[in-house]
């Protein structure tokens, strides 16, 4: 059976794409808001960028709560240690994550450049979706 609130049609899918800008700006004013506008926006697929991921946070679980199945880019991951790149989230289970490193040239060699691609088990068969970092 699909995933259906009341305001959606049987058989459609919502999609969204957001640079979650990891924990710049003024976070702790920025977090309460995302949290918010992603909970409301009750995507069922998400592409993400610059989200946080390191010894036991995961910001794209944090702000989008529970029901997701989340895959975070593990190639190509460059700076302090902590994961900035790309991730997927999804409401249905992933049933494998493919990854394609970006560092073409010596210009992206300080930037975590990637893209993450899930195999989504959607109601109406696999859906593959991605998620990459550009530089």
């Amino acid at each position: 059976m699909a995933y259906v609130t009341e305001d959606r049609t049987p058989g459609t899918i919502r999609v969204a794409t957001v640079n979650l800008f990891a924990h710049h700006g003024d976070w702790e004013r920025r977090r309460p808001t995302l949290r918010e506008s992603l909970r409301t926006l009750d995507a069922d697929v998400l592409a993400l960028q610059e989200a946080i991921v390191d010894d036991g946070y995961d910001m794209a679980a944090e702000l989008l709560g529970e029901g997701y199945h989340v895959a975070h880019q593990t190639v190509g991951l460059v700076g302090d240690g902590r994961h900035h790149g790309s991730s997927v989230a999804s409401r249905w289970p992933i049933l494998a994550v493919h990854e394609v490193d970006l560092h073409l040239t010596p210009r992206t060699g300080d930037y975590s450049v990637g893209t993450v691609l899930a195999e989504v088990d959607a109601p109406e068969g696999r859906l593959l979706v991605g998620s990459h970092g550009a530089s």
